[in-house]
Parts: C-alpha cells; sequence; structure tokens
C-alpha cells in the first residue's frame, strides 16, 4: 500500500520536534522569515532596527558563499588563541560532565534490573535491609490502580496561546522536557477535562514502532495538556504511588510488554489501552 504524502510529512515533523524543532505554520514565505529573524535579532540583541538598518544588516549576513560573508576578528593571535583555548576547555567540561551522565545512566539501568523482580519472580535481587524480610510482591492488573484516563486534544497548535501543549517529543527518560513546547488557547471547561495533574502518569499510545509506548510522569505545578496521541492515567495515590509506578513501566520487561500492545500499520504502531 503506498504512502500518502501527508503521512510522510506528519512523520518528519513529529522527528525535528523530537530533536528540538519547533514547527512555525506562520511562516510560509521570504517575507515571514525575514520578520521572524528580524523580532529575534532585536530581542536577543536588545536593539531596535529601522527598515533601512535592517535591510543592511541582512545585506551582510545573506550572501551565496559564507566564505565570502564579512567576518569580524582580532588581529592579534594571541588573543585569538586565547578564545579558542576558552571554548575548547569548556567543550572538554561538556564531554567530561556527558560522561559522568552516562555512567549515571548506566547505573541507573544497572539498579533498576536488581530493585525489580525478573520474569516469573515474586522478589528483586536487590532489597532495602529494612524491608529484608517482607513479604513477596504481589501480582495485580495496572488498571486497578487506574483512577481516571484520558486522551489529550486533537486541536491544532501553535508557538504562542494560552496553555502548553506536551507532544511525544517531550518525553524523555520517564521525565518530561519543556524546552520545545507548542501551546492553544482553550476554554476553561475543555482545558479542565484534560489538564494535567502532579503525579500523572503518560503513555504515548501512537510513535514509530521503535519510540512508542514511552513513559513519562508529571511533577510540574503547570497549567498543561497534552496531544491526543498520549493517553493520562491518573492514579488511586494511596495504593500506588505514581514516582514508583514511572520507574516500574520504564523497566526492560515493562517496557517489552508494553511493545507487545502495539498493533503496527502503514507508518506507525498503535497501543489502544
Amino acid at each position: 500500500m503506498p504512502v500518502r504524502e501527508s503521512t510522510i510529512e506528519q512523520e518528519l515533523i513529529e522527528k525535528l520536534g523530537e530533536l528540538k524543532y519547533t514547527l512555525r505554520p506562520d511562516i510560509r514565505d521570504r517575507a515571514a522569515m525575514e520578520r521572524n529573524f528580524r523580532e529575534k535579532f532585536e530581542a536577543l540583541n536588545r536593539v531596535s532596527l529601522t527598515d533601512a538598518e535592517f535591510q543592511r544588516l541582512l545585506e551582510e549576513i545573506v550572501t551565496p558563499d559564507v566564505f565570502k560573508a564579512a567576518h569580524t576578528f582580532p588581529a592579534d593571535k594571541a588573543e585569538q588563541q586565547k578564545i579558542a583555548d576558552c571554548l575548547t576547555s569548556l567543550d572538554k567540561v561538556i564531554a567530561a560532565q556527558g560522561r559522568k551522565v552516562e555512567a549515571l545512566k548506566a547505573h541507573k539501568r544497572g539498579l533498576m534490573q536488581q530493585l525489580f523482580p525478573r520474569e516469573g519472580e515474586t522478589l528483586p535481587r536487590l532489597r532495602f535491609p529494612e524491608f529484608q524480610d517482607s513479604s513477596e510482591w504481589t501480582t495485580h492488573a495496572f488498571e486497578e490502580f487506574v483512577a481516571k484516563s484520558f486522551y489529550g486534544t486533537s486541536h491544532s497548535t501553535s508557538p504562542q496561546g494560552q496553555y502548553p501543549v506536551l507532544r511525544m517529543g517531550n518525553m524523555v527518560g520517564g521525565g518530561l522536557d519543556f524546552t520545545n513546547l507548542v501551546y492553544l488557547d482553550l476554554d476553561l471547561e475543555d482545558f479542565k477535562s484534560i489538564q494535567l495533574q502532579k503525579g500523572d502518569v503518560l503513555l504515548n499510545r501512537t510513535n514509530s514502532l521503535d519510540l512508542v509506548g514511552k513513559i513519562s510522569i508529571f511533577t510540574q505545578d503547570l497549567d498543561c495538556i497534552t496531544a491526543s496521541y498520549i493517553v493520562t492515567f491518573r492514579l488511586h495515590k494511596d495504593r500506588l504511588i505514581p514516582a514508583f509506578c514511572n520507574a516500574l513501566l520504564n523497566t526492560p520487561l515493562c517496557k517489552a510488554r508494553i511493545k507487545l500492545l502495539a498493533r503496527p500499520s502503514v507508518s506507525q504502531a498503535n497501543i489502544n489501552p
């Protein structure tokens, strides 16, 4: 079956969103792009350009050959070297921190395999001392702990608006990344019906087969909603602690079980909880 062009386009948009790009449906031609550039340039540099000044700026920076464009730099090579050394040292610090983060992630993955029972077992391999003599873990259906579940909004979003809308790209490592948001205006009643609360557990029910089934927890004091392809589970907190539930559902065993629920289609997979 041929894949529709609109489907390919939507997949590309979602992938770019996961890479922290923001869709700007309002920028459709060169004039709109230049207006956006002017707004960002003036805001970042805290200046207000006249039309003539902005035109000169465009003439200076817009060239078919980047090597022919004007570049300003110090004539003293010692100053050049000092700047280069400063930035290089920061790159090394960033790289070292990145290695530490990766080591911590690997340590966490190892702990998760020890702190939760393996397939067919009712006790974890590692237990805190005060619980060594406690009873075995019991098996329950997840739905027993769900007080409420609902989908997010299917309305079109924009770069500005009243309420932030979480998308699949915001779901990262069991948590949420709020640096690349889109927004939506809703009346209060509609917003309240799908408003997130602290402790809500989110499931990405539609994505590529590799990415579908991502689980994250919402922990912010923020008026926020999700897109329609994310399911929100509100738990009976007197029976199941949301942070524990999020950790459990992000174990390799549970993630594999969730993926088994996915039903592949032409270009994506869906989970119908």
